[in-house]
């Protein structure tokens, strides 16, 4: 085998393993989230949407926790905590939902925590996420 190929085996047996665990454990899921409506008047309801969307080669662990911990500031929540019992899978993710009603006029947010685990075919890892989301009180 000539020099080149030996280097060029050689790099690869190097870069494959570290390529494959490279991927940063906050692509293996995207969580968007929304309100609607987002415009609300005093004593409205809103609901409120999180969708957990694995990567391809990643699934959320059905196993292991699923926290979402709720604060508010000018709304009222129906929950502060989601968990697997508030989870629907949708169109190959994972929705929770939380009901708010409004405050007084002005600026109302929701504060959430989410705690979940994705799991790949070579390991599970631990995913937090902060959120604020912030909705009109007219």
């Amino acid at each position: 085998m000539s020099e080149l190929p030996r280097a060029l085996a050689a790099l690869l047996a190097v870069a494959a393993p570290a390529h494959a665990r490279g991927a940063s454990p906050d692509t293996l899921c995207r969580v968007t989230s929304w309100a609607s409506p987002r415009q609300l008047t005093p004593g409205a309801s809103a609901t409120v949407f999180f969708l957990l969307q694995p990567q391809a080669g990643a699934q959320l662990a059905a196993h292991a926790p699923l926290r979402v911990s709720l604060d508010a500031r000018n709304l009222s929540l129906t929950k502060t905590e989601l968990s697997h019992a508030d989870a629907v899978v949708h169109d190959g993710g994972t929705r929770l939902v939380v009901q708010v009603r409004a405050g007084q006029p002005g600026l109302a947010t929701l504060y959430a925590r989410l705690l979940f685990y994705v799991c790949t075919r070579s390991a599970c890892t631990r995913q937090t996420r902060q959120i604020e989301l912030s909705l009109a009180v007219r």
